[in-house]
């Protein structure tokens, strides 16, 4: 099916009593007086440690993000009382915050990351900053809405639609897939600089099918973006650590647009395509993913013979 076509609900037919227009617009409405309220905060904010990331780096909490999840969650609280949440910040045990699912007969729930890249946003940067919220159902993604904090921009589907959109200025744009590009028209995009990562990814980077590679870092669902707005042909994920805030919008939506996720097996020099579903904890991450859209499966796969890298698909 091509992406931009209705499609009936994936695996849902009913996941609340509302209408899902109306469900879908209230997410935006959520994530939009996060964002807002990130953006207002920007100038006057404190910011303390929390721990460290992968590659020992410093990971940062402000007040901001604090406060952009209390807006986010007092609002889906109010709309949707029965709905789980799992929220990147902590609640009072000094833990993320998860509030269980009541809902007597769906097992559905929202993820929050009130501020995607709270490290460029201390360094007061002008990009690289999102909002993301996520929305699942009985183990299927629904609905994500990722909003750009310092421009606005939106990514965004609904549930029981595949239609994908970017919004600016309230102006929708469908987003979907130049089915005529190949590969060696487009850039793979790293989150790390090559020699941090895997021979293999160093192998896509130096000798693969594409035209060059870009590096970017900050939020990852705006990174990403770049992937499904079509201006790169492919990104790869890497890291220490597997989050629902940061990995279910990010699956959701590549997933709503047709895009297949590979295991890269560094020991077998090997591509596996895989499902990857919803994550409900934080859990760690000990494989790096490549995502590419399934309409260029094929070509991929030739690169993957030419120099006897094995694959299962």
């Amino acid at each position: 099916m091509h992406p931009g076509q209705d499609a009936p609900a994936k695996g849902n037919t009913i996941y609340c009593s509302m209408n899902a227009h109306a469900l879908g617009t209230l997410i935006k409405e959520a994530a939009r007086r996060g964002a807002r309220t990130a953006r207002i905060m920007r100038r006057n904010f404190k910011a303390t440690e929390k721990g460290r990331k992968s590659g020992n780096r410093t990971d940062w909490v402000t007040n901001a993000d604090k406060e952009a999840q209390r807006v986010i969650v007092k609002k889906l609280r109010q709309w949707f009382p029965s709905f789980g949440i799992i929220g990147e910040e902590s609640d009072v045990t000094g833990e993320p915050l998860m509030i269980p699912c009541t809902h007597p007969d769906l097992d559905i729930w929202f993820t929050i990351d009130p501020i995607d890249g709270t490290s460029a946003y201390i360094r007061r940067q002008s990009h690289g900053i999102g909002c993301m919220i996520s929305l699942t159902c009985n183990n299927v993604i629904i609905c994500v809405c990722i909003i750009d904090i310092m421009t606005g921009e939106c990514y965004y589907f609904r549930p029981g639609s595949n239609n994908t959109w970017r919004i600016e200025d309230d102006i929708p744009e469908q987003m979907e897939i130049d089915l005529e590009r190949s590969l060696s028209d487009l850039y793979i995009l790293l989150r790390e600089m090559p020699h941090k990562l895997s021979g293999m990814v160093q192998t896509l980077v130096h000798d693969g099918p594409f035209k060059d590679t870009q590096v970017t870092g900050g939020s990852i669902g705006i990174s990403m973006a770049q992937l499904w707005k079509g201006e790169v042909g492919a990104a790869i994920l890497s890291g220490s650590t597997d989050t629902p805030w940061d990995s279910n919008p990010v699956i959701g939506m590549s997933h709503q647009m047709g895009f297949d996720f590979w295991r890269l097996s560094t020991g077998t020099e090997q591509f596996v395509l895989i499902e990857s579903g919803p994550v409900s904890k934080v859990q760690p991450l000990d494989h790096e993913l490549l995502v590419i859209h399934s309409s260029r499966r094929e070509e991929f796969k030739a690169w993957c013979r030419s120099i006897s890298y094995k694959y299962t698909a």
